[in-house]
C-alpha cells in the first residue's frame, strides 16, 4: 500500500504520496470516477508566462491559455508526481510514462498517444485505466516503438538487486526515448547496484534522465548511494529525480544531490528543453510538489528553464 509522509516547513504541511506494494492495491484496481475521467482542471492548459507559476493542484498544468509548440530539437517534460511524466515532441507526439493518476494528465489519452509502464506497482500503473487506453503501449516489457519524431526502446532491468532481467513481466524496465533529437531515459524504479555493460551499451548517451535517488521499496537511499552511482555511470546532462518523497529522510537525499551535482528546482509543472540549453555537466532539476519544500531546506537556486 502507498505510504504517506507529512513534511512540515515554515508552518505549512505538505502531504506527499509514495511507495507501492509488490502487487497493485485494491484502490489501484478500482480507481475513482475522476481518475478514469479527468476533471476540467486536469484538461486545462498552461497560463501565460509569470515570474513564479504555481504547481497546478488538479491537473498537470494550471488553467489559462494554450500550450506553445515545442521547438525543433526540443522536448517538453511535464512532471505529474511520483514517476509519472508526459513528453511532447516537436511533431506533437505525446509519450506518457508510468501513469498512476490519469487525473493529472494535461488532457485525456487519445489514439495517437504512447503509454510506457516500467513496472506493475500501483504508483506507476493504473491497470483499469490502462486497459481502456486507446493508444499504443509497452507495458513492463522490452521492445521498440516508432512514431513521428519519437523512437522508444525498452530494456530489461531490476527493481531490486538480484531480480532477474526478463523480456516481459519483469520487475523493472528502462525506456530510452529519442524525441526531437534529444535522448530522454526513464529508469523506472531501478534498484541495481550498477547498470550492466549490456544496459549501458543499449542506453548510450543520456541527455535527460528521469530516475530515483531514494526509494525504500527498492532499497535505494543516501547511505548506499545506488541511485547516485547509477547516474554517475550515465552522466546525464539533466537529472529529474522521482520518488523524492518516498525516502524517509528525503532531505538527506536532496542535500546529497546538491553536494554531488548542481541542483536546481522549478515550480513550473512543465519545462521545455532544447539541445542548446543542456548543461555541460549533470544538473539536477527538482520538480513537483516537493520542490517547494526541499528548495529552502537545501538552499537550492531556482532554474531558469
Amino acid at each position: 500500500m502507498r505510504t504517506r509522509w507529512a513534511i512540515a516547513l515554515t508552518g505549512a504541511l505538505l502531504i506527499a504520496g509514495c511507495g507501492a506494494s509488490a502487487s497493485p492495491s485494491a484502490s489501484a484496481l478500482a480507481p475513482s470516477a475522476s481518475a478514469l475521467a479527468p476533471s476540467a482542471s486536469a484538461q486545462a492548459t498552461t497560463p501565460a508566462a509569470s515570474p513564479a507559476p504555481a504547481v497546478a493542484s488538479g491537473g498537470a498544468l494550471a488553467s489559462g491559455g494554450a500550450l506553445a509548440s515545442v521547438p525543433a530539437g526540443g522536448v517538453r517534460i511535464t512532471f505529474e508526481e511520483s514517476a509519472q511524466v508526459e513528453l511532447l515532441s516537436p511533431a506533437g507526439q505525446r509519450v506518457l510514462v508510468d501513469v498512476a493518476d490519469p487525473g493529472r494528465l494535461t488532457s485525456p489519452a487519445t489514439t495517437d498517444d504512447i503509454l510506457l509502464t516500467t513496472h506493475a506497482h500501483d504508483d506507476h500503473w493504473n491497470p483499469l485505466w490502462a486497459n481502456t487506453f486507446p493508444g499504443t503501449m509497452l507495458t513492463f516489457e522490452t521492445g521498440s516503438l516508432e512514431r513521428e519524431d519519437v523512437h522508444i526502446t525498452g530494456i530489461a532491468a531490476a527493481h531490486n538487486q538480484g531480480d532477474p532481467f526478463l523480456p516481459k513481466d519483469g520487475s523493472d524496465y528502462i525506456f530510452v526515448i529519442d524525441v526531437g533529437g534529444m535522448r530522454v531515459v526513464h529508469f523506472g524504479d531501478l534498484g541495481q547496484d550498477a547498470l550492466t555493460p549490456g544496459q549501458m551499451a543499449a542506453i548510450g548517451r543520456v541527455d535527460i534522465a528521469i530516475s530515483q535517488l531514494g526509494n525504500a521499496i527498492s532499497d535505494v537511499d543516501a547511505t548506499n548511494r545506488r541511485g547516485f552511482d547509477q547516474m554517475n555511470q550515465v552522466h546525464p546532462a539533466v537529472l529529474i529525480p522521482t520518488h523524492v518523497d518516498v525516502e524517509v529522510d528525503g532531505v538527506t537525499v536532496v542535500k546529497l544531490a546538491a553536494s554531488t551535482w548542481k541542483t536546481t528546482y522549478t515550480l513550473k509543472p512543465s519545462v521545455t528543453l532544447t539541445r542548446s540549453q543542456l548543461p555541460t555537466s549533470t544538473t539536477v532539476l527538482l520538480m513537483g510538489l516537493n520542490a517547494q519544500v526541499y528548495a529552502p531546506i537545501a538552499h537550492l537556486e531556482q532554474s531558469t528553464w
